[in-house]
């Protein structure tokens, strides 16, 4: 530009003009200057073979071809670009892990990130920090008996790409020898419309944000992750169980040695927390996938709230879940009782917690059982939730009167003894010390 502006007032036509224009690509004079421009070259030429490259890599299923003969981690990316070396946008982006345990898979519909791309040659996906849209998380944990949790398993999310079942089929593999892929996120930062954890699917408006560590063969690590939960809904398989739900969900994973880390052992490392938690729960019907084939079932409705904190797998003193059901109702074949019920938990010091039911039923033509006042209480202590004990529990029944007396036939059995008119107060106390012998007070 220099060159052709050198000369004040020159024309800018003719041969003065093309001999402006040709000085601009004459050869330079000196040494540097001819190193110089041969670097600029060469950077630009690197930077159209990197460009190329990338949208090679990540539009021609680049990702899921190398790690295609992984066991236990798959990479699958729909599309992308990339015009700074690690600096990539990702479409259609699917990750998904497994342990002998656990499955999981990270979706998203596109995603901004920063990979270290010098440590892939090294078997590692170390991404620094990723910015997500339209994000879908999915986890399964195997189970015991495939026969009594037929039920659960067929709410289980369906993750592609591991050919084995959703139960044990075979004894813990030996620690393998072999180098597999780890997986290391620094910072994740997405907007999540799906988190789907075992039978339960939580759909809605999600802002996670977390981080994590994972190598197979040596540690795995949760860092403090946070689920922010606005109107969002709750389903069972293809029921809807749960909707107005919103709150913040807070989690971490201290480290565990993945090939060998069973649910007792992961849950002393589990810190959670739920912050202003609210639901409102529209059926019980999900409770049929836990409890023993009966002819006495629950039904009900009503808000749960929650506000609790559980630190290496204990609840904290403070902790409080309440579920308020209003209507409640226990139905046998024939008849039923129906009210209205408070279901809590409340965390105490010292590893203390305890669970209270306080229920009420009018007293009125159809209804098989009217209670004046029942309040039961079971206290636990324990070290974590997978070493729980009750120590103490009671009860207080005031004015409790028997009108229909088959429902007790239809809920326990033919020649079960009932009751058929009056009325029934009680009074209970259990107390199971640690120590020395237990205590029973009770009094009708």
């Amino acid at each position: 530009w220099l060159r052709l502006t050198r000369t004040q007032g020159a024309p800018w036509h003719g041969s003065s003009m093309r001999n402006r224009v040709k000085s601009l690509f004459r050869r330079p004079r000196t040494r540097s200057a001819r190193i110089a421009l041969w670097i600029v070259a060469g950077l630009a030429l690197f930077y159209v073979v990197y460009v190329a490259g990338a949208a090679v890599f990540l539009n021609g299923g680049g990702m899921e071809w190398a790690t295609k003969n992984e066991k236990d981690v798959h990479v699958v990316v729909g599309g992308g670009h990339s015009f700074f070396p690690g600096f990539v946008h990702v479409e259609d982006l699917r990750i998904r892990f497994k342990d002998y345990n656990i499955e999981m898979e990270i979706a998203a519909d596109e995603a901004d990130a920063f990979i270290a791309l010098w440590k892939l040659p090294f078997m590692k996906i170390h991404v620094s920090w990723i910015r997500a849209h339209g994000a879908e998380y999915r986890m399964v944990h195997r189970v015991e008996d495939r026969e009594a949790n037929a039920a659960r398993l067929a709410a289980f999310p369906d993750i592609p790409g591991f050919d084995r079942p959703l139960y044990y089929d075979t004894p813990p593999p030996p620690p393998t020898s072999g180098k597999l892929w780890k997986v290391q996120f620094d910072s994740i930062d997405a907007d999540v419309r799906l988190a789907w954890v075992l039978e339960y699917q939580l759909r809605g408006t999600l802002k996670a944000r977390g981080s994590f560590f994972l190598d197979p063969n040596e540690v795995a690590t949760i860092h403090p992750c946070t689920v922010d939960v606005r109107d969002a809904t709750i389903t069972v398989g293809k029921e809807r169980i749960a909707r107005d739900v919103h709150g913040l969900l807070g989690t971490s994973i201290d480290s565990f040695y993945p090939p060998e880390s069973p649910i007792d052992v992961v849950a002393p490392k589990i810190t959670a927390r739920i912050e202003k938690f609210h639901a409102y729960l529209e059926t019980l019907s999900f409770l049929r996938l836990y409890l023993p084939p009966d002819p006495l079932t629950l039904e009900g409705e009503g808000n749960l709230d929650a506000d609790a904190k559980m630190t290496l797998g204990r609840i904290d003193a403070g902790s409080k879940v309440a579920l308020d059901l209003k209507p409640f109702t226990l139905r046998s074949a024939e008849s039923h009782a129906t009210g209205q019920a408070r279901l809590a938990l409340e965390g105490a010091a010292d590893g203390r917690f305890e669970t209270r039911v306080d229920a009420t039923f009018p007293e009125r033509k159809d209804n098989a059982i009217a209670v004046e006042k029942l309040a039961a209480m079971v206290g636990f202590d324990h070290d974590n939730l997978t070493n729980v004990e009750m120590r103490r529990a009671s009860v207080d029944a005031r004015d409790v009167r028997f009108t229909r007396p088959d429902f007790f036939r239809d809920a326990f059995g033919k020649s079960t003894a009932y009751p058929v008119s009056g009325a029934l107060d009680a009074q209970a106390e259990i107390e199971l010390p640690r120590e020395g012998e237990g205590k029973v007070d009770a009094k009708l």
